[in-house]
């Protein structure tokens, strides 16, 4: 115990009967310490509640700080576990039941062609066209890459799925409605408020200095009368990040002209600025 609550001051990783736990994300002597002490003190009941003494079958919060939520309780750690025989599934993307919840599943996607990736940057680089504005080269692993993207996406407050389990080939997140592009299609009436939501979502981003990168509206999603965001598989270089803002901006406009929604640029603009 003497070890974890030194770990917490001084935000390091600490190993627990084979577990590393993660340290105090807020990484400063005294800030917020009586959070993380109480998540340890309750990452201690999870590593000792088996009858063997192990953390065996348990997987540790992944937010050491803060409020866990209700993904964030000790489970058993292959419970999120994906069978072979679904993974055969020509689809990268499916819907998952797990114990009655219903889940997101992403498998790894085969590499992308790098003939694709510099074509798209010889486009960009002789017309200027937004939309062929190249994203850095592409990832060979977009699991861990997404995975990344999506943990880090949650600590800065910023909605997005909850990754609840992850492998090298797959991972496993939490379900965040229906995309925009199908609830404005099944909603009509409120489409004009949702669809300003959806800007000022964008712009909250582009203010906390992220960008997405394909802001279509098959990329964004509603729950609970929010918007999410859906699939970074984008690497955005930090020296375009301008650029790939008002690209953003720019997609999720175009896409609903294309979707037949037919927008008030003028006034989407302004809710944007």
């Amino acid at each position: 115990k003497r070890l974890l609550i030194i770990s917490s001051i001084l935000a390091v990783r600490v190993p627990v009967n084979g577990f590393l736990l993660p340290p105090c994300q807020a990484g400063t002597v005294g800030i917020e310490f009586g959070k993380c002490i109480r998540y340890y003190t309750m990452s201690l009941r999870g590593v000792f509640a088996g009858a063997d003494g192990s953390a065996s079958g348990f997987v540790l919060p992944h937010s050491a700080c803060g409020v866990l939520t209700e993904h964030e309780v000790m489970r058993p750690a292959d419970r999120y576990a994906v069978s072979n025989e679904l993974l055969a599934s020509s689809r990268q993307v499916f819907r998952h039941v797990v114990d009655g919840e219903t889940v997101w599943v992403k498998k790894r996607r085969p590499n992308k062609n790098p003939f694709g990736w510099w074509t798209q940057k010889g486009v960009y680089r002789f017309t200027g066209v937004l939309l062929a504005l190249p994203p850095d080269r592409p990832q060979v692993d977009n699991v861990s890459f997404e995975v990344e993207t999506l943990r880090k996406m949650r600590d800065l407050g910023v909605n997005v799925p909850e990754v609840l389990y992850a492998t090298e080939d797959y991972f496993v997140m939490t379900e965040v409605g229906d995309t925009l592009e199908v609830f404005l299609r099944n909603n009509p009436d409120p489409a004009p408020e949702y669809i300003e939501k959806g800007v000022a979502a964008i712009r909250g981003l582009h203010d906390m200095g992220l960008a997405h990168g394909g802001t279509q509206i098959k990329n964004l999603t509603v729950k609970d009368g929010e918007i999410y965001f859906i699939d970074f598989e984008e690497s955005i270089p930090p020296e375009r990040l301008k650029m790939f803002q008002l690209r953003d901006l720019f997609l999720y406009l175009l896409s609903l002209e294309r979707t037949g929604n037919n927008p008030d640029l003028r006034a989407l603009c302004a809710v944007y600025d």
